[in-house]
């Protein structure tokens, strides 16, 4: 049974509060399987799981790690792909990625490009299945990104708005970049 981003997790809590022992046996885990066939480091990595549903919220997530110098693990499912894949590319930059569909079934299908074909493949098919997303770790100097270095906290804050980031998120991300407190930002930003 699934434990991991999966319903058996829940079972599983459920058995131990009621005092039921369990036995967890070894067995194919997809994101295991496609962190190792990506040819990623596999050293170190940062499994996240499913991102939210709320465009918001999965840009903001994927702001957050988009520093992250460990190999990535996403599950995505097949009628989120595309909007993730681009928030991934806008957010994270055109990494190398591997995209992993119905792992160790029938129609198993491995794709090892960067974000931006691994966008056009997908604009060419249909997307069925279940995904696991491999993405390759954070490689430059960790900077301000190029798009908002120029800009004053209060544009930075319009331009992560205009991105569709909340305007709780957007102060977050511009006070841990720049390294400013929260309210220096806030009375930058208060009619906004």
């Amino acid at each position: 049974m699934p434990g991991i981003s999966d319903p058996g997790e829940d079972l599983i809590k459920l058995a131990i509060e009621h005092n039921i022992e369990i036995d967890v046996l070894p067995g194919a885990t997809a994101f295991v399987v496609a962190l190792v066939g990506s040819g990623m480091n596999t050293h170190k990595f940062a499994f996240e799981g499913f991102l939210d549903r709320d465009k918001k919220i999965r840009r903001s997530r994927l702001e957050e790690v988009k520093e992250e110098e460990r190999t990535m693990i996403f599950y995505e499912s097949p009628h989120r792909l595309k909007d993730t894949l681009k928030d991934m590319l806008k957010i994270l930059g055109n990494r190398e990625i591997s995209v992993n569909r119905e792992l160790t079934k029938k129609y198993q299908e491995v794709i090892r490009e960067d974000i931006e074909t691994v966008i056009n493949i997908f604009n060419e098919k249909d997307v069925k299945g279940e995904f696991v997303l491999i993405v390759d770790g954070f490689k430059g100097e960790k900077t301000l990104a190029d798009d908002y270095s120029n800009l004053s906290e209060r544009e930075y804050v319009e331009a992560l708005l205009d991105d569709g980031m909340s305007k709780k998120d957007a102060i977050k991300v511009v006070c841990k970049e720049r390294k400013l407190k929260k309210d220096v930002v806030y009375k930058q930003v208060l009619d906004l």
